[in-house]
């Protein structure tokens, strides 16, 4: 097979592995299934410090990939993250949890910003990178798919046995491993390996994502839009449905009916590229983040379907589209640092919130931190989406 015939099948490869990769079984029972060994408080504790192992490792494993390579970062990565779920399904107690968490939290680090990197470049040396956010799209609407068979089962697997979901969630994330090993490496953006380069590239990929006003001012409002709707939907959602009243198989059926609907409307309306301009773009986050998170102390169960509907579309929308424009300014050589570093500070946010959210989850419960969350969106996030769109983007 030609070299470039290798890159376009790595177009179809991330397509297989996004689906694998979203059979996330544990979606509906996670909270169940820790509150076996843990409180509400101490999951946030947990969560944070799971978390912040990835954050620690963020930048440096990211100019890891741009350096020795995004496929083998990735392939790693993977491996990582199957062995720490299938560890998980048979925890006994919180030391278990906590060292099965550990590992997918490298795994996590080792994957992040390497695999769009990957596929962006691979569509970069063909010429194609102008498809990114419809081919993300794409992908976004296979991961809806699978992540929705994965939510409408992981109740019932639940209730055979309670470390099924964890078991089954490694076993399909072994099988994204193996897809990644026949992916094609880019040539572009590659250096050879060592020590000093390591260390520039880890300074280049920070400064990258900082080098204008304009790119700066983008990356800090990807960074808000990401830490604040990650919180949620890694994090707050579920808590917020278990506050709601919903059970297992309930949970099952809502994300499950959740995920699919959010595919479809994303994949559609991601073909309107007119509709969703970026002046939009920048207007409409933080308008929906409000409208998502603010009503939150007060919501019912009718109102809570609303706000996890929306905020499960920002957190999917959020690598779509914004994850375009930030593609669009960072330059090949440095571009998976570059996303490292912004997921970097993602997870800072994450951890400040969900820590915060530890010394007041279990008297206010998972509602009273949404309405926080509004208004963070309503008194950060609008002011900055309006002066973005205000700045001239290089190119527009």
């Amino acid at each position: 097979m030609e070299y470039k015939d290798k890159l376009r099948r790595n177009i179809y490869l991330y397509y297989l592995s996004n689906f694998f990769s979203a059979l996330i079984f544990v979606v509906p029972i996670w909270v169940s299934f820790e509150r076996h060994f843990i409180s509400f408080a101490q999951m946030a504790l947990l969560d944070a410090f799971a978390v912040g192992v990835t954050l620690i490792l963020e930048l440096p494993t990211g100019a890891l990939a741009d350096l020795i390579g995004r496929k083998k970062t990735v392939i790693i990565g993977w491996g990582m993250r199957a062995f720490g779920n299938m560890y998980i399904a048979f925890s006994i107690n919180p030391l278990m949890l906590i060292a099965g968490f550990t590992i997918t939290s490298v795994g996590n680090a080792l994957i992040s910003g390497a695999d769009s990197a990957l596929l962006y470049d691979s569509l970069k040396e063909l010429g194609g990178e102008k498809k990114y956010a419809k081919i993300s799209s794409t992908n976004a609407l296979l991961f809806q798919v699978g992540l929705a068979i994965a939510t409408l089962t992981g109740g019932y697997l639940y209730h055979i046995w309670t470390g099924l979901p964890y078991l089954l969630y490694g076993l399909a994330e072994l099988i994204t491993t193996l897809i990644f090993i026949l992916a094609q490496e880019p040539k572009i953006g590659f250096q050879k390996f060592n020590i000093k380069y390591y260390i520039s590239q880890t300074k280049n990929g920070f400064r990258e994502i900082f080098k204008s006003n304009y790119v700066r001012s983008l990356s800090i409002f990807y960074i808000l839009v990401g830490g604040i709707t990650w919180s949620s939907q890694y994090f707050f959602i579920q808590t917020f449905a278990t506050d709601l009243g919903f059970n297992e198989i309930e949970k099952s059926w809502l994300f499950g009916v959740v995920r699919i609907i959010n595919g479809l409307v994303l994949f559609r309306l991601l073909r309107f590229e007119k509709l969703v301009t970026k002046n939009r773009a920048f207007y409409i986050f933080p308008m929906l983040m409000i409208i998502a998170f603010l009503p939150g102390m007060f919501a019912g169960k009718f109102t809570g379907i609303i706000m996890i509907f929306i905020a499960s579309f920002l957190s999917t929308a959020r690598f779509i589209v914004l994850g375009q424009y930030v593609n669009d300014e960072y330059c090949s050589k440095n571009r998976a640092t570059a996303i490292s570093t912004l997921n970097m500070f993602v997870n800072i946010i994450y951890v400040i919130i969900v820590m915060g959210s530890s010394l007041i989850i279990d008297r206010y419960t998972s509602k009273g931190v949404n309405t926080f969350l509004g208004i963070l969106s309503l008194l950060i996030v609008l002011p900055w989406g309006i002066k973005l769109a205000n700045i001239k983007s290089p190119s527009r």
